[in-house]
């Protein structure tokens, strides 16, 4: 990364190493008033502010910082290099790949006859848990159906294509969202996608930036054996006569572009 991308970091430091400096100044009792003419500022400005008050200012840019982290969109003229730099530390990280993810017969054939079949999606979701090596005793899951509503995008805010979270209580969550265009290598790579947040959560592998930290999740089921569904899930799908993008957060270019890079590096 630039360091131009985070140079409003720098100017949100400035006031945040201020405030904790009078934080330490006024706890340990130092004089105020002759602070206060060091900087030229009227008398009793300093003296007047409680601790709390610092203290509250400095959680506030903290958060403030944050939240403009992970809100940053990559610019378009970054993504490759964004991309290379996951691939590299992926390899690092995982210096072996396994083999090629298949799905089991039985699984494939129930979801190739009807990708919503809920007992499939969720067999199929401890399958790929169990290929990745995963405990899946804390794990919980829920399916849900998104019915035809009007718009050119397949994800939004409102209705992703799926969701992982963390439940605070040890345990952790997926959701899978279904639409009646998916079909079986679409339902495969949403599971993929959404498996792999927690394999590399229990790897200790994140990105601050949420854009970030989702290509990351793509380009590592690319990477770690799911290629085959990733690409094939990747496709233009119509649903009620409303055209949809396809799921995933890399183009089919950027798609084409990982695995060349990956078989380079590999």
């Amino acid at each position: 990364m630039k360091n131009s991308k985070y140079r409003y970091v720098i100017w949100l430091l400035i006031p945040l190493s201020f405030i904790l400096l009078l934080s330490i100044l006024t706890s340990d009792g130092i004089s105020m008033k002759n602070l206060e003419m060091a900087l030229g500022i009227t008398t009793g400005t300093l003296s007047g502010i409680q601790p709390y008050t610092l203290y509250g200012a400095f959680f506030f840019f903290f958060f403030l910082i944050r939240w403009m982290i992970q809100k940053k969109p990559i610019q378009s003229s970054q993504r490759r290099k964004v991309i290379v730099a996951i691939i590299e530390r992926l390899i690092k990280k995982f210096p072996v790949r396994p083999k090629p993810y298949q799905i089991p017969v039985h699984i494939h054939m129930a979801l190739q006859n009807n990708p919503h079949d809920e007992h499939a999606i969720a067999a199929l979701l401890f399958d790929i848990h169990s290929f990745l090596g995963m405990d899946t005793s804390n794990l919980r899951y829920e399916i849900c159906y998104i019915h035809d509503y009007d718009t050119e995008n397949s994800e939004d805010k409102q209705n992703p294509a799926g969701y992982y979270m963390d439940c605070g209580d040890g345990t952790r969550k997926i959701t899978i969202y279904l639409r009646k265009s998916y079909n079986l290598y679409t339902v495969t790579s949403i599971v993929a996608h959404e498996t792999m947040h927690h394999f590399l959560e229990k790897h200790k592998m994140k990105y601050t930036n949420i854009e970030e930290n989702e290509l990351l999740t793509d380009i590592a089921a690319l990477y770690l054996g799911f290629e085959e569904y990733m690409v094939k899930g990747n496709t233009e799908l119509y649903d009620g006569g409303n055209r949809f993008i396809s799921v995933g957060y890399l183009s089919k270019s950027e798609i084409q572009f990982v695995i060349q890079k990956i078989t380079h590096l590999c």
